[in-house]
């Protein structure tokens, strides 16, 4: 660990302000420490730290903690939590200081020194451990087949130029890292691990996405995997769902659905909740918090987490593999090896394990290949076919397969050919005759049983069992309406609308009952019907119950609102005229 100092100063604190010491925007862990000793008797000083949880955030209150009066003698530095940070923000990480009240002498400033300090960790971890993997003497580890062994008996013993090979053979297969095309015959490739596919991801996904995005129709030779696989799934692609059968049903024990519905767990399996449950050979944890006490016979780790970010493998690889190598030449050490035997330029054909290959080369490879094929952008000729690149031919190897050459029992060939049935023929449910044997409350007996037999028009098929509106529907109808509509019609009725206005007398007077009782300012402001006149029943009834008045010849009638004006009249006036006292309807 790598303890340093981020920053540090003397703060003359005014009373009532919050002094901020330091703002941190590196990674790291960080502690504030102060010296109080210059406190006296009714000084009150406060120490802060504020914290961002995410980039370009608000910096919030991490660490507070306040200190009254005279501060005893073994007791007077004091420091904050530690935090740690990541943000590249510049006020990611602060840290304050405030004097809140000063006993006496009041008007004296109190003088505190302070400092942040920054702990690497991590970073201190990984260059310790890569420096001693590149300064370890390799003589110290030659046991018979460990790697100390290996490398030291395998490396040149001098400098590697282009053309010098002293020392190199290939005894047995052996891992190339090969740049540009292969040309040639692969013979006997059993495996080819972690390959570069052809011109995006990797060799293996190519091939994958070959066979599994190709064309099924074009693979439909008689008893191939292909014409299995298509008379499955039917031309349409629907197969059976077995998620949807229930378990156990009629599985009887041993059998795969009785063990899945009686074995497997009803709830959430908590931590202490074996039943059932043991290991019988060693198994793969995912472990969240530390582990403590001794782990023993570790072979590998997945995944662990790292010393401060990342995993501890990753740390580790990038410490030992971003290491200057210049910095260990210790005679005799794995680095001091590595840098002086290693080949000064590029290695052409002809030459071992470990070396690249200038241009496009022709091998003829008999073994595995398990190191990384680079930028392969095409396979001519492979595994002896004239014609086609690998992955068609792959492709077409895998669904023009005889089917019937692969019933070892348990693979994936035997299970395809149990459900296709060896005529190929697959299972099509829509062939299936209903209601056949199906008892009543099975799938296939209500289907035949509920369904109409022909086409249902409404007034002709009076055959509704079974048949109910849960909730109030939308439907479009063509034709008559006869008998009695309950609820409420929405949409729009096209056509001869028929005897729908023989109304019955209390439908007729509840509408009869709402135009005579709707308020006038409901009937102006609504959206339907005409644009609001004057000139209309809307403006008779204005004039007959609103506000009006009579200006020189002018009669202005007024809305509901007494205010806005419905329309005027123009006045003739006779004199003499004999003047209206009574209206009387007969």
């Amino acid at each position: 660990m790598t303890i340093s100092a981020f920053s540090n100063g003397t703060q003359s604190a005014a009373v009532g302000t919050e002094h901020f010491l330091a703002n941190v925007n590196v990674s790291g862990e960080f502690t504030l420490h102060v010296d109080l000793s210059a406190m006296l008797t009714g000084d009150i000083v406060e120490l802060r730290a504020y914290q961002m949880v995410t980039p370009s955030g608000t910096a919030r209150v991490a660490f507070y903690e306040s200190f009254p009066g005279l501060q005893p003698t073994d007791a007077q530095v004091v420091f904050s939590d530690s935090l740690r940070n990541e943000l590249t923000d510049s006020q990611a990480l602060r840290f304050s200081l405030k004097q809140v009240t000063a006993g006496a002498p009041t008007g004296t400033l109190r003088d505190f020194p302070w400092k942040v300090l920054k702990a690497d960790a991590g970073a201190a971890d990984v260059s310790s451990i890569a420096a001693a993997v590149w300064d370890e003497l390799i003589a110290a580890h030659l046991i018979a087949g460990s790697a100390g062994q290996f490398l030291a008996s395998r490396m040149p013993t001098g400098t590697v130029t282009v053309g010098d090979k002293t020392g190199f053979s290939l005894v047995s297969p052996q891992n190339f890292d090969l740049v540009g095309n292969i040309t040639g015959t692969l013979t006997t490739v059993l495996n080819v691990t972690n390959p570069v596919g052809i011109n995006t991801g990797t060799f293996i996904n190519a091939m994958a996405d070959q066979v599994w995005d190709e064309p099924l129709a074009q693979h439909l030779v008689a008893g191939s995997t292909g014409d299995k696989l298509y008379q499955v799934t039917g031309s349409s692609g629907g197969g059976a769902d077995p998620w949807l059968t229930a378990l156990p049903g009629s599985y009887t024990p041993g059998q795969a659905g009785h063990i899945l519905a009686s074995r497997m767990p009803t709830g959430t399996v908590l931590v202490g909740d074996k039943t059932g449950f043991s290991l019988s050979n060693p198994q793969i944890f995912d472990f969240i918090g530390n582990i403590t006490g001794t782990i023993s016979n570790v072979l590998t780790v997945a995944n662990p987490v790292g010393l401060y970010t990342g995993t501890l493998i990753s740390a580790i690889a990038d410490g030992v593999w971003d290491e200057t190598i210049t910095q260990h030449l210790v005679v005799n050490s794995a680095g001091e090896k590595l840098y002086s035997r290693m080949p000064t330029g590029t290695v052409l054909v002809g030459d071992k394990t470990g070396f690249s290959l200038a241009n496009p080369q022709a091998f003829d490879l008999v073994g595995n290949i398990t190191g990384t094929i680079t930028n392969v952008l095409n396979v001519v000729n492979p595994v002896g076919l004239n014609t086609g690149t690998l992955i068609f031919a792959i492709a077409d190897q895998v669904w023009d397969e005889s089917l019937a050459s692969h019933l070892v029992a348990g693979t994936t060939g035997e299970k395809l050919y149990t459900v296709t049935g060896s005529s190929a023929a697959g299972s099509d449910p829509w062939l299936t005759a209903l209601p056949g044997s199906y008892a009543a409350g099975q799938a296939g007996h209500i289907l035949a049983s509920r369904m109409p037999t022909g086409t249902v028009i409404v007034g002709s098929n009076q055959d509704k069992t079974g048949y109910g509106l849960s909730s109030p529907q939308a439907f479009n109808l063509v034709g008559n309406i006869t008998g009695t509509v309950t609820g409420n019609i929405v949409g729009n009725l096209s056509g001869s609308v028929g005897s729908i206005l023989d109304l019955a007398a209390a439908a007729a007077n509840k509408i009869a009952d709402h135009v005579l009782r709707r308020s006038y300012a409901n009937a102006r402001a609504s959206a339907d019907g005409d644009a609001v006149s004057f000139r209309s029943l809307l403006g008779a009834v204005a004039k007959l119950v609103n506000k009006w008045s009579i200006s020189g010849t002018t009669l202005t009638i007024k809305h509901e609102d007494d205010t806005t004006t419905a329309g005027t009249q123009a006045l003739t006036a006779t004199p003499g005229a004999d003047p209206i006292t009574e209206i009387d309807t007969s």
